[in-house]
């Protein structure tokens, strides 16, 4: 949780009381000597200071030199008789300094870290928790030389370890107004800048970092020009603060100085200051109409800063004292750089003044310790927005962590391993939620599918030699007159039959020729290998008067043709049961009748009945069924995107009735005419999980999906395994039902879910009130998302997947992955 404290520094007589206070109404207090050795310490460094930069030349010291008539104080940005004049002598200025540095900084952090601080210094620590390093210390301080310390070096982490630094910016003792609030920028930013007084100075360099922000902010312009009326510029500057559009950033560039009891002063131009109490209901009017940060690049702007953000600004950045025209323009330049890069000005002026350290402290020696950052403590920080739908596009953009494991689940969500055992769960879920919401184990209406399964108990029963692979078809002959007996009008067998078995196909031949006599229907196994198909040997059965259809497909999947197929050159198994079902049960049945004596091709022939007497809606509809396009584009790269799935949710009751082969053929026809309906089932004659079922490549049987296992766990059925015939039966069904369940691909949804996060992310970024429920959210959303997928499967036949695009709302969300400050979101 993020967390503000306010650190009051009081100096009495000779002690400085210290008093930290946070959340409601928590306080630490501790006092310490007053640190006179401190002071007289920084009264040495700001003299080696003024002295070093005194004598640092501008880019143009002859015109400078000219303007001023004298070269004292050459390139400072406060007026020369305003610090006080130092003889320089002959010796190295700049080591001299750095020594005054060293000295300052060492006692200053000691006084720091003396014993009486220890508890306030163990709160300030971030709390083991919180990685975020949001938190912030605001800093007030009674009297002008404690202001003058540079606070923002403290470093808090220092004595506890490592950790995030916390913020440091520093309040006025008194905040009567409040700040202004943040509204939501609808176009670019504005900000008005006022150039001061230029003698010995140079704006040019100013005027160009400021383009850096020309695509997200709208700049004007207002200042002194050589030979125009003072008088005047001061009405023009007044009136352009007031300007009814309003200002979201104020910048001042030029001469200004400490005035406390006027709140500090600018040099507008030569000879003529304002200060800002002769401005304050003029900055009253502009904070009203939305001026929220203010930036004075010039000299000892203490009071300017403390006055400002007591009229309610939210954030001013000054420089505590005088600053070399060079440094000034480099700091900004480093400033404005991150702050069009949607930083907070607090991370722009550490980045600034870091830049300050790390490259020009040899050129600009102690110039870091310079600037500072006021700030209103009910104020959140101000920070520029993307302007155009590009940009802000670009506030959506994963850290380099999060893009890491957003990879990571892009990457899973392509998997086909990753996918199925999703879709398991998913599905597992699915039928879960039937059963809770009291959904019957028992169909309403009887399963079209009937099976016959060849589990072990037959073969042990039936197969004198008890050899399984290849079926025995003396043993499959044998099933298939029965169920001809019974009167089943379309057979199905989920057999490849297409090797020789010398010492049983006679047999098999004459039951087949048997059935097709009677004008039953055949529907035998085939192998679909690199786009040909394995036909059963043509002694069995001849395409004239049986049809083949192949069976090798993933299991999970509905199969069915794709765009540009058609069934008379290859068709998929159970598609094809299915058609020829609805084509004999449609109200005027035109089908093909098997026969013996039939010429040409019985699967062609029943498909161009269909074509040409097209007037049953349902079977219309079942016959012109093709996979979506999206579907043949994705197997380009090994997906199946929006592939109807097999819906195991479903209880296998409401799918097929079963019966084992043995029972078919032990039991008499009266009791198995009163058990099942065989005229108007589609018969399944498959393996029933024996382990030599199926072809070289793969079993014809796995291990129960979830899904299955639960509503088997629901019947107290002991089988383990499911059947490829099982497999073919729920196919049947969803293309006799029309219920056909179309997955929303995982990658798809997990790239919904990473811009649903971000979004997410971004409006808490910006509502700070909403953050406190972020995780109470991040639940709700969670299950909100997967209750709305069961419902949306129930009723619409459409599986959306719900853990990977979860994970990629959460990732937005879990604080070990959330932007860096460099990198935060907008």
């Amino acid at each position: 949780m993020v967390q503000t404290y306010r650190l009051a520094i009081t100096h009495i007589e000779q002690t400085c009381l210290v008093e930290l206070t946070w959340g409601d109404g928590m306080q630490l207090t501790a006092t310490l000597p007053y640190p006179k050795e401190l002071m007289r310490l920084y009264q040495q460094w700001q003299r080696d200071y003024y002295r070093y930069y005194r004598t640092l030349p501008t880019l143009d010291a002859a015109a400078a030199t000219d303007t001023s008539g004298s070269a004292d104080g050459l390139g400072l940005r406060a007026r020369v008789g305003a610090v006080g004049q130092v003889p320089v002598e002959p010796t190295d200025l700049r080591s001299q300094l750095a020594q005054a540095e060293v000295r300052l900084l060492n006692t200053f952090h000691r006084w720091l870290e003396s014993r009486e601080l220890l508890e306030i210094r163990g709160r300030l620590r971030t709390p083991p928790g919180d990685k975020s390093g949001n938190n912030t210390l605001f800093i007030t301080c009674s009297t002008a030389d404690l202001r003058r310390l540079p606070w923002e070096t403290w470093e808090l982490t220092r004595e506890f370890g490592q950790g995030p630094a916390i913020g440091i910016a520093r309040l006025p003792i008194n905040s009567p107004v409040a700040a202004t609030p943040l509204r939501k920028q609808r176009g670019k930013a504005r900000a008005l800048v006022i150039i001061g007084d230029d003698t010995g100075l140079d704006f040019q360099a100013d005027l160009k970092a400021m383009e850096r922000l020309n695509k997200l902010v709208v700049t004007e312009v207002v200042g002194w020009q050589p030979g125009k009326n003072p008088h005047g510029l001061i009405d023009r500057i007044r009136d352009r603060i007031r300007h009814p559009d309003g200002w979201d950033m104020l910048f001042f560039f030029g001469h200004s100085n400490e005035a406390a009891e006027l709140g500090g002063e600018i040099a507008i131009a030569p000879n003529t200051a304002l200060s800002i109490r002769d401005l304050e209901a003029d900055l009253s009017t502009a904070k009203r109409h939305g001026l929220k940060f203010a930036l004075f690049n010039s000299c000892k702007g203490l009071d300017i800063a403390q006055r400002l953000v007591a009229l309610g600004l939210n954030q001013v950045v000054i420089m505590r004292e005088p600053i070399h025209n060079q440094v000034a323009q480099y700091f900004l330049l480093q400033f404005l750089q991150h702050l069009a890069q949607f930083e907070t000005v607090q991370q722009a002026l550490q980045q600034a003044a870091k830049a300050l350290k790390s490259e020009k402290n040899i050129a600009y020696p102690s110039a870091y310790l310079v600037p500072s950052l006021f700030s209103h403590r009910g104020a959140e920080l101000f920070q520029l927005q993307p302007v155009g739908w590009w940009a802000k596009l670009g506030t959506l953009l994963p850290s380099r962590r999060q893009g890491m494991v957003l990879g990571a689940i892009a990457i899973l969500s392509l998997l086909p391993s990753v996918r199925d055992r999703l879709m398991a769960s998913r599905l597992w879920t699915q039928a879960v939620y039937r059963h809770v919401t009291s959904r019957p184990l028992k169909a309403e209406v009887s399963p079209p599918v009937l099976l016959v399964h060849i589990d072990k108990e037959s073969i042990a029963r039936g197969i004198p030699d008890g050899r399984a692979k290849p079926i025995n078809r003396d043993y499959l002959a044998s099933l298939l007159d029965r169920v001809v007996d019974l009167d089943a009008q379309l057979i199905g067998i989920d057999y490849l039959l297409d090797r020789r078995q010398d010492e049983n196909n006679p047999k098999l031949k004459e039951k087949i020729e048997k059935a097709v006599s009677q004008g039953r229907w055949l529907v035998l196994a085939s192998v679909l290998d690199k786009g040909k198909e394995t036909l059963p040997q043509a002694e069995l059965a001849d395409p004239a008067w049986s049809m083949s259809g192949y069976v090798n497909a993933h299991p999970w999947t509905l199969k069915a043709l794709q765009i540009g197929q058609y069934c008379n050159r290859r068709c998929p198994f159970g598609y094809l049961l299915a058609v020829t079902q609805t084509a004999l049960n449609s109200p005027s049945n035109q089908s093909p009748t098997p026969a013996l004596d039939n010429r040409g091709d019985l699967r062609q022939d029943l498909f161009s009945t269909i074509e040409q007497n097209n007037t049953f809606l349902k079977l219309k509809k079942l016959s012109y069924y093709r996979l979506s396009p999206i579907f043949s584009l994705s197997r380009w790269i090994e997906q199946r995107w929006l592939q109807p799935v097999l819906d195991l949710s479903l209880p296998p009751d409401h799918i097929y009735e079963r019966i084992s082969a043995h029972q078919l053929l032990e039991q008499n026809l009266q009791n198995l005419n009163t058990q099942y309906d065989w005229r108007n089932k589609i018969v399944l004659i498959g393996s029933g999980g024996y382990s030599e079922a199926g072809l070289d490549s793969y079993n014809d049987y796995q291990p129960n999906p979830p899904a299955t296992q639960f509503w088997r766990n629901q019947t107290q059925d002991p089988n383990e395994l499911i059947t490829g015939v099982e497999f073919h039966a729920y196919t049947i069904h969803h293309f006799l039902s029309d219920h056909k369940v179309i997955p929303i691909p995982v990658f798809w949804m997990a790239g919904i879910g990473a811009i649903i996060g971000a979004t997410s992310a971004l409006v808490l970024k910006r509502r700070k009130h909403l953050r406190s429920y972020r995780w109470l959210g991040l639940v709700g959303f969670s299950f909100g998302y997967g209750l709305i997928g069961v419902v949306i499967h129930s009723t619409a036949s459409i599986l959306l997947p719900w853990l990977l695009p979860t994970a990629a709302v959460w990732v937005y969300h879990v604080p070990n992955l959330q932007h860096s400050h460099q990198e935060k979101l907008r």
